[in-house]
């Protein structure tokens, strides 16, 4: 589990909100399909998901503050969308996310 910071300091479960979120956002319009682009360092497919409605998944995510926009493999794809969710404070950018504090994620 990832957990996060809010705006008291407090610990929250962040990537369990962010799931939760996600499983609602999708069953609004399904089904859901993806592009895979590649691989990353660790095997796992990376690409992009849309909703049946043509919603970019992965913009929502960062949007909606639920996820962070990654350096690679597309590189500043979404970082307008970082920046708008955490200028409202949107998500995990209500508070802080420990790995932005402490420089590690912390997992359960």
């Amino acid at each position: 589990m990832q957990f996060c910071l809010d705006q008291t300091g407090a610990d929250y479960q962040c990537g369990k909100e962010s799931s939760l979120a996600l499983d609602a956002f999708l069953s609004a319009s399904r089904p859901t399909r993806c592009e895979f682009s590649s691989r990353d360092r660790y095997g796992r497919y990376v690409g992009t998901c849309f909703r049946a409605d043509g919603k970019d998944v992965n913009r929502w995510m960062v949007e909606s503050g639920y996820a962070i926009n990654r350096d690679n493999p597309n590189r500043g794809l979404y970082a307008a969308a970082q920046e708008v969710a955490r200028s409202i404070g949107a998500g995990m950018w209500r508070g802080h996310r420990r790995a932005e504090r402490t420089g590690a994620v912390v997992e359960e």
